[in-house]
Order: structure tokens, then C-alpha cells, then sequence
């Protein structure tokens, strides 16, 4: 089921209700078969969806209004009245390294994750936001992790919370990656206050020797408790 439709797609384009451009850099001739493949099946689940193609040979400023990135040949672009989506080509399949020859390897096909996540960007009223939080020496975001983030339609902002008086009211998610330091007591209870009024939140700890009193007590109300230690694997083999 490689270039089927899944169910997900298929509901997010019967309840479309405004017209999408799907413009296609190439010329109908030149486009990866794949790809025009899953297209039609779009096109086919909703008369709302219109396909256009534009040759960069021809058209080389085309894409220059979109963004300022240089756009490989069939990348795509999707827009509504609201906004638009750029999807480089080389994101519409998934790839992978073998550590063996350093070599990348294409293993898998992603069109459909892709355009579908991009017609709910266009067309959604409102963008949720994650505020990933920072000041307790917390680990840096991984870029695969924020892909999968951008790719959810979620918009992604790194804030101290020392800077506010309270968790921003647009936050729709806290994230919270692993911290070594503790909280503030003041911090601690922004979150607390946040979570009580329903507010949600993916927290993560790591092993350090430093006291979390403040940040134990963010979770401890939810009868969580982080105890202090290391799970190590000693066989090689198992790496």
C-alpha cells in the first residue's frame, strides 16, 4: 500500500472547503511518476484541489515568491487564500544513512504525509503552539524531533520562563527536554498553575546529581516519582 490513501487523508479532503493550489516545479512530462500518481488520487477525493505546473526553465522566478530557498526540480508548493506551504522535493521521500559506507539510501515514500500536512497548514483558522522550555540547562532539540513537530502543524517557540509571569495563554503544549538544573521555585509554579487549568505538557528528565526539588514537584501531583540512578547496558553486542 505503498501509494494508496489512508483514511486520514481521505476525511481531511471531504471536509475541504476552499480552494487549494497544488503548483508542481516541473512540466507535466518531467514530474516524478510517484508523485503524480499520489497527486491524481488527491485531485480524484476532492474538487477542490487544482494542480498546476510550472517549468523552472521557463519560470525561474516562480518559486521566488514563495521562499528564498533554491527549489529542486518537482518540489511542490501548496497554497490557499490563507497562506502557502513549500515541500522540497527531497522531503517527499524519506532516506537513511548506513553507517557502514556513509552511504544514503532512499527507504520510504512520504508524498502523502506531506501534502496532506500541508493542506491542513493552508487551511487551518488557528496553528497550535508547543513552547519548549529553556534556563535549566536543558538538552537542544534534535532537528528529526522539530521535522516531526513542523510536519504536526505545530508552531515551535523556545521561551525562558523566567521572562513571563505566566506560561504564554496561546500555549496549547510545554515541552520540557531533560533538564540537569533545577527549577526556580517561581518557574516550577508558572508550570504548576499552567497544568491545573488543564494545560498539557511532555516532560522528560535525565539523570543528574544536582537536587530537583522544584521540578520533582511539577509531576509528583501526578503520582510521579523520578528516582535517581543510572539503567546502563553493559554488552556491546546490544548497542
Amino acid at each position: 500500500k505503498l501509494y494508496g490513501i489512508t483514511d486520514d487523508t481521505k476525511t481531511e479532503l471531504k471536509n475541504l472547503e476552499e480552494d487549494i493550489t497544488i503548483y508542481v516545479l516541473a512540466t507535466e512530462a518531467d514530474q516524478d511518476k510517484s508523485v503524480l500518481r499520489t497527486l491524481s488520487q488527491y485531485q480524484e477525493l476532492s474538487n477542490h484541489i487544482k494542480i498546476e505546473y510550472r517549468d523552472q526553465t521557463n519560470n525561474p522566478t516562480f518559486a521566488s515568491k514563495y521562499t528564498t530557498e533554491s527549489l529542486e526540480t518537482n518540489s511542490i508548493i501548496v497554497e490557499s487564500e490563507k497562506r502557502n506551504k513549500v515541500i522540497p522535493y527531497a522531503s517527499l521521500y524519506v532516506t537513511t544513512t548506513d553507517y557502514t559506507t556513509y552511504e544514503s539510501k532512499t527507504t520510504g515514500y512520504d508524498a502523502e504525509g506531506q501534502l496532506t500536512s500541508a493542506i491542513a497548514y493552508v487551511t487551518s483558522e488557528d496553528m497550535p503552539k508547543m513552547y519548549a522550555i529553556t534556563g535549566h540547562d536543558e538538552l537542544s532539540l534534535g532537528t528529526t524531533f522539530a521535522d516531526a513537530v513542523a510536519k504536526e502543524n505545530i508552531e515551535l517557540e523556545t521561551i525562558n520562563l523566567m521572562n513571563y509571569d505566566m506560561v504564554p495563554e496561546d500555549a496549547e503544549c510545554l515541552f520540557i527536554l531533560a533538564p540537569i538544573s533545577d527549577f526556580s521555585q517561581q518557574d516550577a509554579e508558572k508550570v504548576k498553575s499552567y497544568l491545573q487549568k488543564g494545560g498539557k505538557a511532555f516532560i522528560i528528565s535525565t539523570y543528574t546529581d544536582k537536587e530537583m526539588t522544584n521540578f520533582n514537584s511539577m509531576i509528583e501531583s501526578y503520582g510521579v516519582k523520578i528516582n535517581p540512578g543510572i539503567v546502563a547496558e553493559e554488552n556491546q553486542n546490544n548497542y
